[in-house]
């Protein structure tokens, strides 16, 4: 019964901790895709400011800003493509925010 109950408490202990370990993982990818959004908003203003380059172009630069900021571990999870499509969908929304602002200030007017 002592085996049974050694064996027991070492597998609880090791999932105990592989669940912590997954609750670290999963707060730091949040917290990194929270501070990611907020830079990428920052960066697609910046890289808007530049009138002699292309969409293409301004969405690279923004990429590989971002890129830089991003942790090693988690760059499995943060590919080119993923962070394309952050900056895209942020890029968009600030779009409609500004069409929708430009529209309730004509009607203003």
């Amino acid at each position: 019964m002592n085996d049974i109950d050694a064996i027991l408490k070492t597998v609880y202990s090791i999932i105990q901790s592989l669940w912590n370990i997954i609750l670290i993982v999963i707060s730091l990818y949040i917290f990194i895709r929270s501070t990611l959004i907020t830079k990428i908003a920052g960066y697609i203003a910046t890289a808007e400011s530049e009138v002699d380059l292309t969409g293409k172009e301004k969405m690279a630069l923004v990429v590989g800003w971002i890129k830089d900021l991003i942790p090693r571990l988690f760059r499995v999870l943060f590919t080119d493509k993923v962070i394309e499509l952050m900056a895209q969908n942020i890029y968009d929304d600030m779009k409609k925010y500004r069409e929708n602002f430009i529209k309730k200030s004509d009607k203003q007017s």
